[in-house]
Order: C-alpha cells, then sequence, then structure tokens
C-alpha cells in the first residue's frame, strides 16, 4: 500500500512539475499582441495579463482540487448542465474576468487522469471548509470577498513561479490596471449596484507592485 501511495505521489508531482513548465514556456512565449488564433484578434486572448489569469486560476483549481461542487457555486450550472457566466460574480466584456470564467470552465469540463486504478480528476485536497461556506453565504458580498481572495492567491502563485523581471512585472501590473478600468467602466453599465468586481480586484492586487 505505500509503495502505491509513493508511486501515486510522484505521478501528481510528475503531472504538477509538467503543468507548471508547459505554462511558464507558453506565457513567456505568449506575449501581448502575438496571439495568431483565427478570430482572436482584439481579444481577451492576445493579452498577456489575460493568459496570465486563465493559467493561474486553471492551475490553482487543480492545486487546490477544488469540487465541483464549489466550482458551481461560482460558475452556477445552466438547465443544460454547462458553467453560467454569472453577472454577480464576473463583468462581461472584462478581460480579467472572462479568463478566469474560462478556467472554471474548463476545469468543470476535466476528465479523469489516464492510468489510475482509482478514479482521480484534480490534485489536491479542496477548499477549506470556511472558504466554501463563504462562497455558499446567501450575502453576495461575502461570496465576491471569497473569489477574491481565492483568484488574488492563485495569482500571487503563478507570479511567484514566473520569476518574472521588474519590467516584466511592470508590464503585467499596467495591463492589468487597464483590464480592470475596462471592467469597471462594464460594471458601471450594467444596473448593478455593486461597485466591486472579485475577478478584478484579486487579479490586480495580485500583480502590484509594493511602493519601496
Amino acid at each position: 500500500m505505500t509503495m502505491i501511495q509513493s508511486s501515486r505521489n510522484r505521478f501528481l508531482f510528475v503531472l504538477l512539475a509538467t503543468m507548471t513548465i508547459l505554462i511558464v514556456i507558453a506565457l513567456k512565449l505568449g506575449g501581448a499582441g502575438t496571439s495568431t488564433v483565427s478570430g482572436a484578434r482584439g481579444t481577451w486572448v492576445q493579452s498577456r495579463a489575460s493568459q496570465l489569469i486563465f493559467f493561474a486560476v486553471l492551475e490553482g483549481l487543480y492545486r487546490d482540487g477544488v469540487s465541483n461542487d464549489d466550482v458551481d457555486l461560482i460558475i452556477p450550472l445552466n438547465p443544460k448542465g454547462q458553467g453560467r457566466f454569472d453577472p454577480d460574480h464576473f463583468v462581461y466584456a472584462c478581460p480579467l474576468c472572462h479568463p478566469a470564467f474560462e478556467a472554471f470552465r474548463v476545469y468543470r469540463q476535466r476528465e479523469p487522469f489516464f492510468g489510475l486504478k482509482a478514479r482521480l480528476d484534480t490534485l489536491g485536497p479542496g477548499l477549506d471548509n470556511s472558504v466554501t461556506l463563504r462562497l455558499r453565504s446567501t450575502n453576495a458580498d461575502e461570496r465576491r470577498q471569497a473569489i477574491e481572495e481565492l483568484i488574488n492567491r492563485w495569482v500571487r502563485q503563478r507570479l511567484e513561479l514566473m520569476r518574472l523581471s521588474s519590467d516584466e512585472r511592470e508590464t503585467i501590473n499596467r495591463e492589468m490596471e487597464q483590464g480592470r478600468k475596462q471592467g469597471m467602466n462594464g460594471l458601471k453599465q450594467t444596473t448593478q449596484t455593486r461597485t466591486n468586481c472579485p475577478i478584478c480586484d484579486g487579479s490586480f492586487g495580485a500583480t502590484k507592485i509594493p511602493e519601496r
């Protein structure tokens, strides 16, 4: 049993390490405005900051082993069983919200890992119960605060792994700030009374360079 557990741990370590290497390479090569994907021009797909959020959220979900039930609290399922772009948690046309939503959606549709005897489709133990309780709160502000803290932590973890230079970090921070302003402008055009966006605030807060 010990040997099986050890083999499983080694497999999970190699898998996560491989994912990290591929993500770092993709981000290093995927500078802003360099996307050649058909139909991507003028979308969040071209932005390096947006790509960072997508990979950060996706990796964070796998690393933490977030359960489907918890994901469904952030992107509730529609009648077709697909994750819904919840306007209480995201802002439409926001270049920071959309990559985060896509990461949640991709993760929600994940398949089990191949070749394992036990069904396994994620890496971590799941979110702390205190976080889940806040995501289940009837208070929308409390839910958004929990989401913001998750996004902030995941983006910080991704940045640490990327080991960006000071200039690169400043560039990412400027893109995040521009994306946040665009998201806030979009929020003002809705009928909602809230003045914050958990994705924007969490992402920009993670990349903000402390004053010296």
